[in-house]
């Protein structure tokens, strides 16, 4: 069974994303055009907004599942990067958009093992870690040393030192 997910999050920094797979125990794999996922498209999950031209998105959603299966089946895993981790058999594709920007791409189905290593269907984790990572960035920029504060929730707090 698929579960099928795109984020809503827009990803700018590669390398960012990089040192939050690493800190959860993946590595993204650069030019790794395809991930893994459970390979076939059972109509479950809806589509992407922006996986298809608006005109054919609209197109796939109003005609028939055979449709929708074979569009999703053919373009689905097509990414430009791609992250593994350890110990999961299904991976997060790296889609570019058309203005530069990322968004994540994955299958969430359970034996996958991705929940377990994102944090949650939504890749909690592995964002919270990229925008650490962004902003520790832009701290540094500006004269700031960045310090991370771990909440008992397992939130994380950015505190930023003159």
């Amino acid at each position: 069974m698929s579960h099928t997910l795109q984020g809503e999050a827009c990803i700018k920094d590669l390398d960012a994303l990089a040192d939050a797979a690493k800190a959860l125990g993946g590595e993204l794999v650069k030019d790794k055009k395809t991930f893994a996922w459970y390979g076939s498209f059972i109509d479950d999950s809806p589509i992407p907004d922006d996986m298809f031209s608006p005109a054919e998105t609209h197109r796939l959603r109003v005609g028939s599942r055979e449709e929708r299966q074979a569009a999703m089946n053919a373009n689905f895993n097509k990414c430009a990067h791609v992250i593994k981790f350890k110990g999961a058999s299904y991976e997060v594709g790296v889609v570019k958009k058309e203005d530069g920007s990322m968004r994540l791409r994955w299958d969430w189905y359970g034996p996958g093992g991705l929940i377990q290593k994102l944090g949650d269907r939504n890749a909690g984790l592995l964002l919270q870690r990229y925008n650490l990572n962004v902003a520790r960035k832009a701290a540094l920029k500006r004269g700031y040393r960045p310090v991370e504060v771990k909440k008992p929730d397992g939130s994380i707090d950015l505190v930023l030192v003159k």
